[in-house]
């Protein structure tokens, strides 16, 4: 699903719910530079690696200067979704172009870089490079809002506390300014009764031609704020686009007025957070700055016919569910990808590797590299490694079913990579089919009796199913309900299938009592389901970042 400005708030709370109910969350970036990489070799076809090359240090530091000089112009985001009533992953994905443009008058600017060869190859492959100003998605790193916030308190104080002017005696064009607008104060002060509760100060021309006038300057107006605040403490001052409007002080009134002004604050900020909303559903963060009104527009801004209450209410669900949620996030070939993140949506990134690796570790306890899945010890025999080339390897490969909905289904009969979104999506496609497929070559011997018959036997129910029903069945149609069965003592619940003939299955392993063994199982067998987020496969696969081109090969966040 493509989301641009124009429908990314009527979208927000649909993806905030994909990722509150995901089993995991792929991304993937496509920025305007890389920066500057060595001249290496490529890697070498053994599993051992070279020696003399860069070490993590300065490919981190390397990476990091890229972060800092180059802009995210596309985010792709793939929420995955384990059906196990279906056995079957259902993979939500959205492509968002990002805009670096700030919409919003919120005293930041942004410099960034356009590298001529990252350019020409995203063109090249179909990326419209206007995209991401005209029709982006905004966003606000965590740092940004920080000092925006800190600036406009800065400018509170200024207001209050601004040193006064002293005029010299031979400025007489500002001195006779400053009498003027005594005098105009004083008379307006007399008159009984008053015309009006306000005075404006305004330049001479203002009175001839109010839209031709050119206003008080910005020396006047620091002038007239500073005579009444010396001279007249009763009365206040309200700056307006060309003059000064001077009213009696009302603490109602100034109540309503600093909290319209800090509401107005915080509605920009909010607008332009944009992208940021998203990502702090993935990290934990907090989300009281949305305001639900954003998910009831239709893709013009305009108010669509959507239930406020029953937007509250999902929205609520939402935020309890992601208070204790620990994302787990999947990318490949993504140290780039999660230093770029953590920059453009976060803050500063720190020198150190080492701090690095702990900070997103704490965000993201636990992270897979589809490429070092695909590399590690060569096990999974997969001599290519790249994006493309391991969707090649497992594209045939039936199970684990993957099976986008409807509405976002358009990679399906398309290949357009190196778009952030269909990058996404095949990066999760191959955390659960690759994985699925290593973990009956590295994990038999370890897995208890129980597990290995709830965890395989439904995967040989469900290939005869499918060699009954043919590949274009949906398995889902005719899968009968699932019980869940504890595995152990304190992991999860997994869904066993209670076919035909399954409780004998179990009732005959029972009879042999500890003499029985796992069954041999086919060759090339796949499981129905990829491994178990608690299960020990991801401590040898998990947290582990492939880095080509370094000594150490790989950067290890545990």
């Amino acid at each position: 699903m493509d989301v641009d400005k124009f429908n990314f708030n009527s979208c927000l709370l649909d993806i905030l719910e994909a990722i509150a109910e995901a089993h995991f969350v792929a991304i993937d970036l496509e920025l305007s530079g890389i920066g500057r990489l060595p001249n290496k070799p490529a890697p070498p076809s053994s599993c051992n690696a070279e020696e003399g090359k860069q070490s993590l240090q300065q490919r981190y530091m390397e990476t990091k200067e890229a972060a800092e000089r180059f802009q995210v112009l596309q985010f792709g985001l793939t929420c995955v979704q384990e059906h196990s009533l279906h056995s079957k992953y259902i993979p939500r994905t959205y492509n968002i172009n990002v805009c670096p443009l700030v919409a919003e008058r919120l005293d930041l600017d942004r410099v960034f870089s356009f590298q001529s060869g990252a350019i020409s190859f995203l063109m090249g492959h179909g990326f419209q490079l206007d995209a991401p100003f005209k029709s982006g998605v905004p966003y606000l790193s965590r740092q940004e809002e920080n000092t925006i916030r800190q600036a406009a308190a800065d400018r509170e104080k200024v207001r209050v506390g601004h040193a006064d002017i002293t005029l010299p005696e031979d400025d007489h064009e500002a001195i006779l300014f400053v009498e003027s607008v005594r005098n105009k104060i004083k008379e307006w002060e007399k008159q009984q009764p008053r015309q009006y509760d306000y005075i404006n100060i305004a330049a001479a021309d203002h009175d001839v031609d109010p839209f031709m006038s050119r206003g008080l300057n910005t020396f006047q107006k620091r002038l007239v704020h500073q005579l009444v605040r010396s001279e007249f403490p009763h009365l206040v001052t309200a700056s307006k686009m060309k003059f000064i409007q001077i009213l009696h002080y009302n603490e109602e009134r100034e109540s309503i007025v600093d909290t319209n002004r800090k509401n107005r604050l915080q509605e920009q900020i909010g607008r332009q957070t944009g992208i940021r909303w998203i990502v702090e559903a993935m990290i934990g963060g907090e989300l009281s700055g949305m305001d639900v009104r954003w998910f009831t527009t239709n893709p013009f801004g305009q108010p669509a016919p959507y239930d406020v209450n029953e937007a509250a209410i999902r929205f609520g669900k939402v935020k309890a569910r992601l208070r204790h949620k620990k994302t787990v996030l999947v990318g490949h070939n993504m140290l780039t990808d999660l230093v770029s993140f953590y920059h453009t949506f976060i803050g500063t990134l720190p020198d150190d590797v080492e701090v690095f690796k702990k900070i997103i570790h704490s965000i993201f306890p636990l992270v897979v590299d589809t490429k070092y899945l695909a590399t590690h010890q060569c096990a999974s025999n997969v001599s290519r490694s790249s994006l493309d080339e391991l969707h090649d390897e497992i594209r045939n490969q039936t199970f684990p079913l993957f099976d986008p909905p409807v509405r976002h289904s358009k990679y399906l009969g398309s290949r357009p990579f190196h778009e952030a979104g269909y990058d996404s999506f095949v990066t999760a496609k191959i955390m659960v089919k690759l994985s699925a497929k290593l973990y009956p070559l590295i994990q038999p011997p370890t897995l208890r009796e129980a597990e290995y018959m709830a965890y395989n036997t439904r995967s040989l129910l469900d290939t005869d199913m499918y060699e009954m029903q043919g590949p274009d069945q949906d398995l889902a149609v005719s899968s009968p309900p699932l019980e869940p069965t504890r595995l152990n003592g304190d992991g999860p619940v997994a869904h066993v299938e209670r076919e035909a003939g399954l409780d004998e299955i179990f009732l005959g392993l029972a009879d042999q009592g500890d003499s029985w063994e796992p069954p041999r199982l086919p060759p090339n067998f796949v499981p129905a389901f990829m491994p178990f987020l608690h299960d020990p496969f991801w401590s040898e696969y998990g947290n582990k970042l492939r880095v080509f081109g370094t000594g150490e090969a790989l950067l290890d966040l545990d």
